[in-house]
């Protein structure tokens, strides 16, 4: 599939859908949300939890976002963050994150996540930037990390950060 480089505040709302269908399809899974006490059950209140968080990311963290889309609908994002930031887990400036990785369940199982995992190694060899991620040890996509050669390179609170290999 093509990769669109857009302006995450124009599709934030876009966004937001792509990430309630994936939250709803994984039973509350993912996007975590561990910062709130409650799950959110419903597609307005999910919305009131994450459409800030998400606008804030994109305003100060996320350094390029890509899309994906069948039909004008986006069906797969993702976002680089170059070298440090003021965040836990984007502290090294040797290092390309990818962030925000969503596939819609629809068109997951097709490829998609390893395009945007290839993309992405790509972009950093040619930054030549390491390819670090951050996520949970218990979530479904860890173990498509690990198959896609990611190796854990450090455990934090709640999370592990991880890093492409060959």
């Amino acid at each position: 599939m093509h990769f669109e480089r857009v302006d995450g505040l124009s599709v934030l709302d876009d966004l937001v859908k792509l990430a309630y269908e994936i939250y709803a399809y994984t039973n509350k899974d993912y996007p975590r949300l561990e910062w709130l006490d409650k799950k959110p059950e419903d597609f307005e209140d999910f919305c009131e939890a994450y459409r800030d968080f998400l606008k804030n990311r994109v305003k100060e963290e996320f350094d390029e976002i890509y899309v994906s889309k069948k039909d004008k609908k986006i069906v797969a994002c993702f976002a680089f963050v170059f070298g440090a930031k003021d965040v836990p887990w984007i502290n090294n400036e040797k290092c390309m994150f990818v962030e925000l990785i969503m596939v819609h369940p629809s068109y997951q199982k097709l490829g998609l996540g390893r395009e945007i995992i290839e993309f992405s190694w790509e972009r950093a060899k040619r930054e030549n930037l390491r390819l670090c991620i951050s996520t949970f040890r218990d979530i479904k996509s860890y173990g498509f990390y690990l198959k896609n050669n990611f190796k854990e390179i450090e455990e934090r609170e709640g999370y592990v950060i991880m890093e492409k290999t060959e």
